[in-house]
């Protein structure tokens, strides 16, 4: 279950370290988020980003790594509202199935 772990990588472990490592908040629609929600969608992004190939050919693509980047940082905006993982954690899940729907849906037709 992808968005039970990642959850728990990137926005209970990670999101908190960077929150703690950079000063600063703003409030964004009721919750108070730091650089640590941009840095961590960042990182979160560049890991479905960035491919190497097998003969160490670095790319870098846009389109894979700008969904992710901004899909993060909702799911760390519900992170700073509710002050829980469990947000996240189900509209992460419901990202996936929604994608995997969609996916199914352009097969069939």
């Amino acid at each position: 279950m992808p968005g039970l772990t990642e959850e728990l990588a990137f926005r209970g472990v990670l999101l908190a370290l960077l929150d703690r490592a950079f000063a600063g908040r703003v409030r964004v629609l009721g919750a108070d988020m730091g650089w640590g929600a941009v840095a961590s969608s960042l990182v979160f992004g560049l890991c479905h980003g960035l491919r190497v190939s097998p003969d160490l050919h670095v790319a870098l693509q846009l389109l894979p790594m700008a969904i992710p980047t901004v899909g993060r940082f909702v799911l760390a905006w519900c992170r700073a509202r509710s002050g829980s993982l469990l947000l996240p954690i189900f509209v992460h899940s419901g990202m996936n199935e929604a994608a995997q729907l969609v996916a199914v849906a352009k097969a069939l037709l």
